[in-house]
């Protein structure tokens, strides 16, 4: 289980975050949504102890590791949304790197390694890509390139920051359900940010939303996102329908004339 007491974090001298509480069991999903600027990104990084906080993060209730960057590599998984990809490393290097955190700095990498490597290049689509260069690759199959590499890692958490943002919707949507197939398989713990609440509501098992650093709420889908909540924090118009295909925001347009 991945918990989260009291999180804030302070950049700058401007308040980020304040008082942030989270929960997510082995086989969970939590998304954050919510407008521009409200902090998920910054919740995301302060998780994996990319960001000084406040607060506490712990894994089946132990704290997360703070010196050892190895063993906390083998815990979470981190993908961002802006990844910067070596230009020059080879796709399939690059889904190596996944497998640092459990290689010796003198052995290299193993029989095993290899396996998960070329198992998470496969389940990518990314066999045809291999060979090539990370410099030569469109938006989209660099950014599956980076999620390969996060499965290669194998940690319990999979921390996914706006994964989604450079995928077509085929891609998008391939990635999400092998996600989802990937946490029920490996009892994972997925947290991570999504733009779009149609996904967010039908991959997630409970949503949080921030607003201004603050959480608004956080449980089911139906519960969070409804159109008031929508109407207030986003200022959007919409319409929420929960059908046979699942939970789903339509946006309305506003009356002509």
């Amino acid at each position: 289980m991945l918990t989260a007491e009291g999180l804030g974090v302070e950049l700058g001298g401007r308040r980020i975050l304040s008082g942030i509480a989270l929960s997510v069991a082995r086989g969970g999903w939590l998304c954050l949504v919510g407008p521009n600027g409200a902090g998920k990104s910054t919740l995301l990084r302060a998780i994996t102890g990319l960001v000084p906080h406040e607060g506490s993060v712990t894994f089946d209730g132990s704290p997360r590791p703070l010196s050892d960057r190895r063993a906390a590599a083998r815990l979470v998984a981190y993908v961002p949304q802006r990844p910067v990809l070596p230009g020059t490393m080879t796709v399939a290097d690059y889904v190596l790197l996944g497998r640092t955190p459990y290689q010796s700095l003198l052995g290299g990498e193993g029989p095993r390694d290899r396996v998960v490597v070329s198992e998470a290049i496969e389940r990518l689509e990314l066999g045809a890509l291999a060979g090539r260069t990370l410099g030569t690759l469109s938006g989209g199959e660099g950014q599956r390139a980076v999620l390969a590499r996060a499965f290669a890692q194998q940690a319990p958490v999979l921390v996914l920051d706006e994964p989604t943002s450079s995928l077509d919707l085929g891609h998008s949507q391939r990635f999400l359900e092998l996600a989802d197939l990937l946490r029920h398989e490996r009892a994972l713990c997925v947290v991570s940010a999504l733009h779009d609440l149609s996904l967010a509501a039908q991959y997630a098992d409970e949503v949080l939303l921030l607003d201004g650093g603050e959480a608004i709420g956080c449980g089911r889908p139906a519960e969070i996102l409804t159109e008031e909540a929508i109407s207030e924090r986003f200022g959007a118009r919409v319409a929420v329908s929960d059908g046979p295909d699942g939970w789903a925001v339509r946006p309305v347009r506003p009356p002509r004339g």
